[in-house]
């Protein structure tokens, strides 16, 4: 995704990242009006070896020497059970001991804070004070490190916290912001790729890795195209017809040889009957040996494109009782187009996908031998497998996509069951295009003007 699908996703989805930033916002907010208000107070005190008194002989120098393995045991006894029991004494009564922890530092080892957090200031203040002296009177006891020896020395009494060490509202709510930022960006990009239907040829291309042969636009009356001639007679056909013939040209320009092509699409109801016909008149017309085949046997309707021609096209016989090995010559009908021969599907069979499976194979070598070109139409890619089994045989894949009928999960899926057989499609089409309807030449051909049909 480059920096314009990017931007233009969230623009399409502005209400869920908002949506999305505003409650992690609010979740910030709400903590810190939930959360408790924490107050920090620090007492200070220093370890020396003693000068005076009656132990005074040791050596002082000495000791400082080996202070850094002394200091562990003092820093240890600051935060003790029994430490704490001594300094619970010491509180006022009914002030209940705040949390304490020790603080020792590497650069300056002879230094010790006790660090005490409580929901009360002056909580706070009187546990660190009462800590330290708590320890004092251990050490003078000789219950703590060498009597007479060590001195401990309170050198910082505790402050009494005027404001609260957390929570912090500004770093809270800077930390909800980017967050929110994040999720929100997450959540729309998602929502995007969920939700958002399937609306360019760039989408189309993208998801299935192959180029666009063609947008056909969206025609009112496309579904009741009954007759070659409507493609002339019909001003908005005319539409379709043009479109037919870019995607006749896409392939004979970029496809150096082929004598076998299957239209498909994800789903049904995207069209994809209305282009194979389409792509064999427009072959036919042009003076290329067509065979238009509908391997669709389950709702297969080629039939009705030439119900109101001179020479109707009947379903049955068709490609059922080829593969039941009919003889071909006799079940392939004509049309009355020059070059356009038909075999439709015949009658819907208990189990055709198995038939398919079986006999296709066989049959198309003997069809491309017979005719230039062989346009199948084909099943939908979901979830029906007859398409996959042709597409592993034909020299190209067709895959049409109606515009906004589908999210590009569900095209991607699609999309997966022909990498699955590793066949990847030759290229896309866009039906029903509402933007190519509005493009200049399509509204200048829709619009009456004079045109001749290919």
């Amino acid at each position: 995704m480059d920096v314009a699908e990017f931007t233009k996703a969230l623009r399409r989805r502005w209400v869920t990242f908002t949506a999305t930033l505003l409650l992690v916002l609010l979740a910030a907010l709400f903590s810190l009006k939930a959360e408790d208000k924490i107050y920090e107070a620090t007492t200070t005190f220093n370890i020396y070896p003693t000068t005076s008194g009656a132990n005074s002989g040791g050596n002082p120098l000495l000791l400082l020497n080996s202070i850094a393995a002394i200091g562990p045991v003092y820093a240890e006894a600051a935060s003790a059970a029994d430490t704490k029991a001594l300094a619970a004494a010491k509180l006022p009564d009914g002030m209940a001991p705040a949390a304490i922890a020790v603080r020792t530092f590497k650069d300056a080892p002879l230094v010790f804070k006790v660090v005490a957090r409580s929901t009360s200031p002056l909580a706070a203040k009187a546990t660190a004070d009462a800590q330290v002296a708590a320890l004092v009177d251990q050490a003078r006891a000789g219950k703590v490190g060498l009597k007479g020896l060590i001195d401990v020395i309170p050198t910082q009494r505790a402050q009494l916290p005027i404001d609260p060490v957390s929570p912090r509202p500004k770093v809270t709510m800077f930390v909800a912001l980017v967050l929110g930022l994040g999720f929100g960006v997450g959540a729309a990009l998602l929502h995007d790729n969920l939700r958002r239907t399937v609306d360019t040829p760039e989408a189309v291309s993208s998801i299935f890795g192959a180029p666009t042969f063609g947008e056909l636009p969206l025609i009112r009356g496309m579904e009741s195209l009954r007759s070659t001639a409507d493609l002339g007679s019909d001003r908005q056909l005319r539409v379709l017809s043009e479109g037919l013939r870019d995607i006749s040209t896409s392939l004979q320009l970029s496809v150096a040889e082929y004598s076998s092509l299957l239209v498909t699409s994800p789903q049904g109801s995207h069209g994809k009957s209305t282009v194979a016909f389409g792509l064999a008149v427009s072959l036919a017309r042009s003076g290329a040996n067509t065979l238009l085949v509908d391997a669709d046997m389950r709702r297969g309707r080629v039939e009705d494109f030439f119900s109101t021609e001179s020479v109707r096209v009947n379903k049955s016989p068709g490609l059922v009782d080829v593969l039941r090995q009919a003889p071909i010559e006799r079940i392939i009908q004509r049309s009355d187009i020059p070059n356009l021969h038909v075999l439709t599907s015949g009658q819907l069979t208990d189990n055709p996908g198995e038939l398919l499976d079986a006999q296709f194979a066989q049959i198309l070598p003997e069809l491309t031998r017979r005719f230039e070109t062989v346009i199948i139409d084909g099943t939908p890619l979901l979830p029906i497998n007859d398409a996959r089994v042709i597409a592993k045989l034909v020299d190209v894949v067709l895959v049409v996509v109606s515009e906004g009928t589908l999210t590009r999960r569900e095209v991607r899926a699609a999309s997966d069951r022909l990498r699955v057989i590793q066949v990847e499609p030759s290229a896309v089409v866009l039906n029903r295009s509402k933007v190519r309807r509005k493009a200049g030449y399509y509204a200048y051909l829709s619009a009456g003007r004079p045109h001749t049909t290919p």
